[in-house]
């Protein structure tokens, strides 16, 4: 379990990119240091079970969907950078309370709706390519917003 890493107090930038992890949602403080997160093409799971006789002869594990878990994002609220690519999202509410976000990198999950987004005054780039997205120009002229 991961989780103890995110609570880090001197913690300002945790990248995770391309990594399984097993992550214990209800064990994760609020930590207003961490400023940069990068969780880009991860598995998680949860209630890991590894039995072993000198090797490893058993690993038991229960998947874990981080499109219906990302509300632990908001345990962050210094957050100015955040990249979620290709974790098959299909929804950002949760950026909505990260009010000092300045740049968030959604490319290639399922995400059609950029409103959770509109009221955030740092914004200043938004890149989220390969998504459905229906409303980009609900956006300030100010954030730039990748599409390709």
């Amino acid at each position: 379990d991961i989780s103890l890493v995110f609570d880090l107090p001197a913690l300002e930038t945790l990248v995770l990119n391309d990594g399984e992890f097993e992550l214990d949602f209800s064990r994760l403080a609020v930590n207003d240091r961490l400023k940069e997160l990068q969780m880009n093409h991860v598995k998680l799971y949860k209630n890991v079970k590894v039995q072993t006789d000198g090797f490893i002869t058993s690993l038991d594990y229960d998947p874990v969907i981080l499109d219906e878990n990302t509300g632990f994002l908001v345990n962050y609220p210094s957050l100015e950078r955040l990249s979620l690519k290709d974790n098959k999202l299909t929804g950002i509410g949760f950026a909505a309370q990260l009010a000092q976000l300045i740049s968030l990198d959604i490319s290639g999950n399922y995400i059609t709706e950029l409103r959770p987004l509109e009221h955030l005054e740092y914004l200043e780039k938004v890149v989220c390519p390969d998504n459905p997205i229906v409303n980009q120009d609900i956006l300030h002229d100010s954030v730039e917003i990748i599409t390709e």
